[in-house]
């Protein structure tokens, strides 16, 4: 498949749009639906990350492959940050301390197969791949 590209500004209230491109890809690829589940999931989770602790930012996404494999790749102009080294947050020691948030990476980590970070010309790279 041809290389699909949607650029826009970090901010959250944007999601709806990163959503709806990202359903119109995995309609178009005929995805199954765990696997059109796995990139909404991490799309949103990353463009989240960006929009709150990037912004102001520009971010372009990137999605290309075909049914049986996808990479996804963000480049933002957000200041330098590697997901990929965050650390995973502490076990909670019981449900009332789990709390909101600081779980996303550690979903986009299980639902992708693989995940690697640049920082390339003053932007940040995040390539997800799946399958």
């Amino acid at each position: 498949m041809k290389p699909l590209t949607l650029a826009l500004p970090a901010e959250l209230a944007r999601a709806a749009e990163l959503a709806a491109w990202v359903e119109g890809a995995v309609t178009a690829w005929n995805l199954p639906s765990a696997r059109a589940h796995a990139l909404h999931l991490c799309a949103e989770e990353i463009f989240a990350n960006i929009a709150m602790h990037a912004a102001p930012a520009e971010v372009t996404v990137t999605l290309e492959g075909d049914a049986t494999r996808q990479v996804m790749v963000f480049t933002d102009t957000g200041p330098p940050f590697d997901p990929t080294s965050a650390p995973p947050p502490p076990p909670p020691t019981d449900f009332d301390s789990i709390g909101i948030g600081g779980r996303g990476l550690l979903l986009v980590r299980r639902f992708a197969g693989t995940m690697a970070h640049a920082r390339e010309d003053g932007r940040n790279r995040l390539e997800l791949t799946f399958g």
